[in-house]
């Protein structure tokens, strides 16, 4: 993960939101808490004590 998206434009957000799947929050979770703060959407995201 880095500060691109596609189209190369930069970007710098405050908040993510995830509500896509669960296995965004484990792969990747800890990235995304390292440049912002991540609200998690996903119910069985949170059930599972190893998120």
């Amino acid at each position: 993960m880095g500060d691109r998206v596609k189209g190369g434009k930069s970007r710098h957000p405050d908040l993510v939101v995830e509500v896509a799947h669960p296995k965004i929050i484990h792969e990747s979770g800890a990235q995304i808490l390292r440049h912002a703060n991540l609200l998690v959407g996903s119910p069985s995201a949170l059930s599972d004590q190893t998120t």
